[in-house]
């Protein structure tokens, strides 16, 4: 088999190579272009930084591939929230449970809504809950003596009966375990939101 029918037969293989497969034919015509001098090569670096600047708004979590059939993202992430990358070391996320505001307890969409609201600090998302659940070495150790729930309020989740939930873990009979909460309950100083310093 030479290179050419290898490369056909793998990177063709399915709908995610083709669309990469176009791309970097896209990208080669591109460059003959400039080498050619049919293209100015400042107005292309410049579309092409344009593109490196769009924050990236696809999440690398797909609630139908995790939970299952039925679930979906409620709204947009927050845009603070989007902007954040992934960590390798999460030790600096704080555990906050500021949104009480000196209340015993809230309901969950009043509770997000002022974690949205601290402007000094950002919430974590779903790529991050993602993240953790597929690298647990790297959640903090000391996240196992939370004695409630760590949630991710940088976006919300609708399930199949249409409410609104939110993502979180939580240290139970010697393991991590996860799940959704409705914003719709009330929400109790148990709940520690998972933000880092903006």
């Amino acid at each position: 088999m030479s290179n050419k029918d290898y490369f056909k037969g793998n990177v063709m293989s399915n709908d995610n190579d083709k669309d990469k497969a176009r791309l970097f034919n896209l990208i080669a015509k591109i460059l003959m272009m400039v080498v050619d001098g049919t293209r100015d090569p400042k107005s292309v670096a410049d579309v092409l930084q344009g593109i490196l600047n769009q924050p990236q708004q696809k999440s690398a979590f797909s609630p139908v591939a995790f939970i299952g059939k039925g679930w979906s993202f409620a709204e947009a992430r927050n845009p603070r929230s989007a902007a954040l990358g992934l960590f390798d070391d999460y030790s600096k996320v704080k555990l906050s449970k500021d949104w009480l505001e000196g209340e015993r307890h809230v309901d969950g969409e009043t509770r997000r809504t002022r974690i949205l609201a601290d402007t000094t600090h950002t919430p974590l998302n779903a790529d991050h809950f993602f993240d953790l659940w597929n690298n647990k070495e790297k959640i903090p150790e000391d996240w196992k003596k939370v004695e409630g729930v760590i949630t991710f309020d940088g976006d919300v989740l609708r399930n199949p009966c249409g409410r609104r939930c939110v993502l979180y873990l939580c240290w139970s009979g010697g393991q991590w375990v996860l799940d959704c909460d409705w914003l719709g309950d009330g929400w109790f100083a148990n709940y520690l939101s998972a933000v880092l310093a903006s």
